[in-house]
């Protein structure tokens, strides 16, 4: 009998507790802002970024103070960089090509909307990103979390995340 119950219990145990099912969730990464910690090989930087629902990005810099209030602003492909009163319309053959917020940009526009399957932990995106392999990091929801490209030395935190109504 002791056998029987215990069988019993462990039979009902298993229906209850069962699998986790996975489901398809969506990064998301516009209309949403954010600090930004940027490693980038021995050098460090802090910003706030905005992310607007059409996929521009705005980044004001908020770290080292030698760079605090450099802000530079993508509207689809064209690049605007504002520094103490200095405004550079069609910045983009200003900026380097792997400079770190211009590979911010570009990593986080091809990572919006990916499907990755969830089971309530963090979502992994790996991808390459002009012969560089990344790894992004979004919570379940969909918010950003990290962003590694080792090649590159690039390690990015995002902080303070907050979906906006932009």
């Amino acid at each position: 009998m002791k056998h029987k119950c215990f069988f019993v219990s462990l039979l009902l145990l298993f229906f209850l507790c069962g699998c986790a099912a996975t489901k398809p969730v969506n990064v998301n990464l516009s209309s949403i802002s954010f600090s930004a910690d940027i490693i980038y090989y021995n050098e460090c930087y802090s910003c706030d970024c905005n992310i607007q629902s059409n996929g521009n990005l705005s980044v004001e810099m908020t770290a080292p103070e030698n760079l605090k209030g450099l802000s530079v602003s993508y509207s689809g492909d064209t690049c605007k960089v504002n520094f103490n009163g200095m405004v550079i319309e069609n910045a983009n053959g200003f900026l380097p090509e792997n400079s770190a917020i211009t590979v911010l940009k570009d990593v986080l526009e091809f990572c919006n909307g990916k499907e990755c399957e969830s089971k309530n932990e963090n979502l992994i995106l790996r991808g390459n990103y002009k012969g560089s392999e990344y790894t992004f990091s979004a919570s379940p929801s969909g918010l950003p979390i990290s962003l590694e490209i080792p090649e590159k030395g690039i390690k990015v935190t995002f902080k303070n995340v907050t979906v906006t109504n932009q």
